[in-house]
C-alpha cells in the first residue's frame, strides 16, 4: 500500500438487504467502487485481499457487532477508515466501544447528504495520513 489510490473502495456491511440497497442508492453517484455484503466474514476476506478505503458497518448483526468487525478491520488494515451505522439508542456503553473502532457514528435512518459528506471527510483524512506517511518515508 505504498501508492496513492485513485479510486476509493467503499465496503458496506449490513445483514439487511434493504439497507444495503439504500446505501447503494445513496452512494451511486459518488466516485467510489462499492462493495456490498451481509456477511462480516466476507467483509474481512475482502479487507484481507483488497485495499479497502472505508468500511461502513451496521452495529447490530446476527453474526456479531459492527464494533467487533471494525476492530478486526482496524487490526488487519489500520489505514482503512471506519463508519458504524446503528438503529438502536443504547448509546452509553456502545459509544465508548465504537469510538475506539470507528471515525464516525451514524443513526439509522441516516441523512444521505450528511453521510456522503462524512464519507468524503474520512476518505480525505485517510488520503492526507497516507501522504504524510509517504513524506516521512522520503526523509
Amino acid at each position: 500500500m505504498n501508492r496513492v489510490q485513485t479510486r476509493h473502495v467503499v465496503l458496506c456491511v449490513d445483514d439487511e438487504p434493504m439497507v444495503l440497497r439504500s446505501l447503494s442508492r445513496s452512494l451511486a453517484r459518488e466516485p467510489y467502487e462499492l462493495l456490498m455484503t451481509g456477511s462480516p466474514d466476507t467483509a474481512l476476506g475482502w479487507v484481507k485481499a483488497r485495499d479497502i478505503s472505508l468500511v461502513i458497518s451496521d452495529q447490530r448483526m446476527p453474526q456479531g457487532s459492527g464494533a467487533a468487525l471494525l476492530e478486526q478491520v482496524r487490526q488487519l488494515s489500520p489505514t482503512t477508515a471506519r463508519i458504524v451505522l446503528t438503529g438502536f439508542p443504547w448509546w452509553t456503553a456502545a459509544i465508548l466501544r465504537i469510538r475506539l473502532t470507528a471515525e464516525r457514528l451514524f443513526p439509522k435512518p441516516w441523512d444521505d447528504r450528511s453521510l456522503r459528506q462524512a464519507i468524503r471527510e474520512v476518505l480525505r483524512e485517510r488520503e492526507l495520513r497516507h501522504l504524510e506517511e509517504l513524506e516521512l518515508l522520503k526523509e
